[in-house]
């Protein structure tokens, strides 16, 4: 899609070259290429700008000058509602994908009462799926994994924006890939994603019972997430990483490889590998412990 057909649909200026847009993000997004996305301040722009996958930022006029003369840019005098409206036209037009009859191995085992949307999924071999469960649109399961009892994957997460003083919810056109060997627990949630770049749960991820995956969401190979924790939209987990009961990850977040986020614990900033933290708010474990033997002395 070039970038200045969708200036002229939607009565934007373009500054800098025309480009070809495969996807949408926000700022921060960093899975997918050539994508278009949004500013509203100098932080959100230098975040744009310092991110290669994207292309085209859409801004205020405020923040022309901030921005580098090689980036192709769009003005608007609201760039959030310009974006959000270029996703939703974008999704009328099959942008994010073409719907096909859903792909349910003849070596799957699908137990009575499960809910499979009939359009856009892909059940592989060896994959269980228990009473209950919820399979929706755009949503691909590799081969051996359990789908416990309950469990809903390919809803909509929450992305909510205010337009002339009400609430508008951003419809969801992307999708859930469920890698090789995972264990989703009873009554998790697996949200889509907005865009095209899917929400993608890694080979031999383990996911306790009640576990919800925010939207976009990246869940690397060898994860462990137990019951009640809970990943926020856009972050990543990377390989090995464990995050225990009812720990809670911020959105946009990147927890490193092999890390712990221990029983209860809300991260609020990127874990570095092999990190142990804990508390709320989280820090390093160890420190977390030394203030809690000091407080319960004193």
């Amino acid at each position: 899609m070039k970038i200045l057909e969708l200036a002229d649909a939607f009565n934007l200026r373009l500054y800098q070259e025309d480009r070809d847009i495969d996807d949408l993000a926000l700022p921060f997004y960093t899975q997918g290429n050539q994508m278009l996305s949004y500013a509203t301040n100098k932080k959100f722009l230098q975040a744009a700008l310092d991110n290669k996958s994207i292309e085209v930022v859409i801004i205020p006029k405020e923040l022309i000058e901030s921005i580098d003369s090689k980036f192709s840019y769009l003005v608007s005098d609201n760039p959030v509602d310009s974006f959000f409206e270029i996703h939703e036209h974008l999704g009328r037009q099959e942008f994010y994908g073409k719907s096909f009859k859903s792909e349910i191995s003849e070596k799957a085992t699908i137990y009575p009462n499960t809910h499979i949307a009939a359009q856009n999924v892909i059940i592989e071999e060896g994959v269980s799926v228990y009473p209950g469960a919820v399979i929706l649109e755009n949503t691909h399961i590799k081969a051996g994994t359990v789908i416990a009892p309950n469990v809903t994957i390919g809803f909509d997460g929450t992305q909510i924006r205010k337009k002339e003083g009400k609430v508008h919810r951003t419809t969801h056109y992307g999708g859930v890939i469920i890698g090789e060997n995972v264990q989703i627990g009873a009554g998790s949630v697996i949200a889509r994603s907005l865009f095209k770049a899917k929400t993608i749960i890694g080979n031999c991820v383990t996911m306790g019972n009640m576990v919800n995956i925010g939207h976009n969401c990246v869940i690397e190979d060898e994860v462990s997430i137990l019951s009640q924790a809970m990943v926020c939209g856009s972050s990543t987990v990377r390989k090995g990483a464990r995050l225990s009961p009812g720990a809670i990850v911020s959105n946009a977040l990147d927890v490193g490889e092999g890390a712990k986020v221990r029983i209860g614990s809300v991260a609020i900033s990127n874990i570095t590998s092999n990190a142990d933290i804990s508390g709320n708010f989280a820090v390093e474990h160890g420190k977390n412990l030394k203030h809690y033997n000091k407080t319960r002395k004193g």
